[in-house]
């Protein structure tokens, strides 16, 4: 009698968190739904052209932004002066 009341329990504690968990699933795939449609949708630049041609075209304005950076380019600076001043001080030893 006694095993038959523990597997009961047991199936019963299995069951109870089975429910819990695919819940919580269906939650959290329902929230990943709404999330995904509230974002604005990337139309492509050049319409006919594909995804990995739209992508490299993408990526080439991003690096030219990066190349035209004032900030990277004071960077560079910095590290050439340093890189100099470096070389100055090994060759005077």
């Amino acid at each position: 009698m006694w095993s038959v009341l523990i597997i009961g329990f047991v199936l019963g504690l299995v069951y109870y968190f089975y429910n819990g968990v695919q819940g919580t699933m269906e939650e959290i795939n329902a929230n990943d739904v709404k999330r995904v449609e509230s974002q604005p949708k990337e139309h492509s630049e050049s319409p006919g052209l594909s995804r990995s041609e739209n992508d490299r075209r993408r990526a080439g304005h991003y690096g030219d932004a990066v190349k035209n950076s004032s900030s990277l380019d004071a960077h560079n600076q910095h590290i050439k002066e340093t890189e100099k001043a470096m070389q100055q001080v090994s060759n005077s030893k």
